[in-house]
C-alpha cells in the first residue's frame, strides 16, 4: 500500500469497523472458526456478548468451535444448568455450509454483498415525502422538478426570505411591485402569475381557479390527477414550468432589468410541454385523449402504424375454373 493512499482508499479503510458488523460466517469447519473472537454467530462475537467472568471453566478463551459443537449437534458439556442461558444464545439462528467457512453479508437477502445493501443499511431512514411524484416522474425535465422541490421546500431565496438576514431591502414583489415578494405571493397570489395559472388550467380545460398556495395546487394536482397517461404527465410539466418560468422572470428583473410579457411566458410553457411530450413520443398508439392534448399543445399526433409482423393477411382463394 502506498504511504500516501487517496481519499477514496482512506474512507473504504475506515468503513471496516461498520462493515464488521454486518458479517457473519456459514460455518462449515469447526476446527478452524476461534470460539470467541470469530465472527462466526449472527449476533456477532461472542466475546461481546457473554462475559467471559461468568461463564463455566469449560469454555476457555482458547476453545475453538469444534469443542463444543460436533456435526450432530452441541457437545453434552453445554447441557449443564450454568450453561442453559449460553446454549440458547449460541443455537440461536446459526448458518451451517456442507465443508467450508463462507463469509456472509448479514443485510441482502441472498447473503451476498451489495453496494445498495450497504448503503441502506448505514443511512438515516427518513420517510418518504407525499408530493415527490408530482415533479420526479418519468420526462420531467430537471431544472425544472429543481425549482419546484426547493420552492415546496420553502429554500428559494426570495425577497421576504432575505429580509431576515438584509432587513433594510425591498421586499415588494418584482412581478406587481405591491406585495411582499414570499413563496406563495410570488407564484399563485401575484397577478402576473394567476393570469398564467388561468391559461394553463385552461388548456387542460379545467375551469377551476388556481390555488393560493403552491402545496395547495401541488395537492390538489396529487389528488385529482393520478397515473401516467399523456394528459396527466402533460400537467405535471406545465406546472413545473410555470413554476420555473415565473421564477426565471422574477430574476431577470431583480438582476437584468428585463421584463418579458405574461403571453411570452405562456408560449414558453406551451413550448416546454410540446417539446417534452414529443421527446416522450406519446403518440405511438391512437386515443382520443392523445389526440385532444395534442390539440391543445398544438404539436403533430401520428398513431403508430401496425408493423409487419402484426399485419395478418387473409389466405389466398382458390382459382375458379372457367366453365
Amino acid at each position: 500500500m502506498s504511504s500516501k493512499p487517496s481519499w477514496g482508499l482512506r474512507s473504504v479503510l475506515q468503513a471496516r469497523d461498520i462493515a464488521v458488523n454486518y458479517i457473519c460466517y456459514a460455518v462449515g469447519k469447526e476446527d478452524e472458526i476461534d470460539l470467541w473472537h470469530f465472527p462466526w454467530h449472527p449476533d456477532g462475537k461472542i466475546s461481546t456478548q457473554i462475559p467471559k467472568s461468568t461463564t463455566d471453566p469449560c469454555l476457555a478463551d482458547e476453545k475453538m468451535l469444534s469443542d463444543i459443537r460436533r456435526s450432530d449437534g452441541w457437545h453434552p458439556i453445554l447441557d449443564n444448568d450454568s450453561l442453559r442461558e449460553e446454549k440458547l444464545l449460541l443455537n440461536r439462528g446459526i448458518f451451517i455450509h456442507d465443508n467450508k467457512n463462507i463469509p456472509i453479508w448479514k443485510p441482502s437477502l441472498d447473503g451476498s454483498f451489495s453496494t445498495h445493501s450497504d448503503w441502506d443499511n448505514i443511512r438515516h431512514h427518513s420517510p418518504k415525502i407525499p408530493w415527490f411524484k408530482t415533479f420526479w416522474f418519468i420526462g420531467h425535465i430537471p431544472k425544472h422538478s429543481l425549482t419546484v422541490w426547493r420552492a415546496l421546500q420553502n429554500k428559494l431565496l426570495t425577497k421576504g426570505k432575505l429580509c431576515t438576514y438584509l432587513p433594510h431591502i425591498d421586499t415588494r414583489c418584482n412581478l406587481c411591485q405591491a406585495h411582499a415578494e414570499t413563496v406563495d405571493h410570488l407564484f399563485f397570489q401575484c397577478g402576473y402569475s394567476c393570469w398564467i395559472w388561468r391559461f394553463v388550467l385552461w388548456k387542460f380545460n379545467s375551469r377551476r381557479k388556481p390555488r393560493v398556495t403552491l402545496k395547495d395546487e401541488e395537492e390538489w394536482i396529487r389528488i385529482n390527477r393520478t397515473g401516467k397517461g399523456q394528459a396527466v404527465t402533460a400537467l405535471k410539466i406545465a406546472f413545473a414550468s410555470a413554476i420555473f418560468r415565473i421564477w426565471k422572470e422574477r430574476n431577470y428583473r431583480q438582476f437584468q432589468n428585463k421584463k418579458l410579457h405574461k403571453s411570452v411566458i405562456l408560449r414558453m410553457i406551451n413550448a416546454d410541454v410540446k417539446e417534452r411530450i414529443n421527446w416522450l413520443q406519446f403518440q405511438n398508439e391512437d386515443s382520443e385523449e392523445k389526440r385532444n392534448t395534442a390539440l391543445l399543445f398544438g404539436y403533430k399526433f401520428n398513431a403508430k402504424q401496425p408493423s409487419e409482423k402484426n399485419v395478418h393477411l387473409d389466405p389466398p382463394q382458390p382459382l375458379k375454373s372457367s366453365s
